[in-house]
């Protein structure tokens, strides 16, 4: 396999980790909650991640990303960041708006974060074909 499809497989792989793993932890007096990414607008990082998955596995899985392929790739990879930059965001400030209680981020949207820019940068960098 093509070490730039390796490397796009590796970034869907832990963005699909990251999807399923915690996002933020709400405590409130002696409860404390976790939500996951899946259970909410981590689905759609999901989606994106399994079909940049999908299209790395097609076709000659010798030869690198085609131009359109890696402009997929990348658009999905651009949705994921979007997606997860926005929850990082607004749990940020949902921390300052709980009163008597504590919001953190979890390292889930940390890992999709990473991965989606694995995503989008990975299929420019490496390998291209004219």
């Amino acid at each position: 396999m093509h070490k730039q499809r390796t490397a796009i497989m590796a970034g869907s792989v832990l963005g699909l980790v990251g999807a399923v793993t915690p996002w933020a932890k709400i405590v409130i007096g002696s409860k404390a909650s976790t939500f996951y990414g899946i259970r909410g607008p981590g689905i759609v990082t999901a989606l994106c991640f399994s079909l940049v998955l999908v299209m790395t596995l097609l076709g000659n899985r010798h030869n690198p990303l085609g131009f359109l392929r890696r402009a997929l790739t990348s658009l999905f990879g651009i949705g994921a960041l979007a997606v997860a930059g926005w929850n990082l965001t607004h749990l940020g400030k949902m921390a300052g708006v709980v009163g008597h209680g504590s919001v953190s981020i979890g390292y889930g949207v940390y890992l999709t974060l990473i991965a989606a820019a694995i995503v989008v940068l990975v299929p420019w960098a490496i390998g291209r074909r004219n």
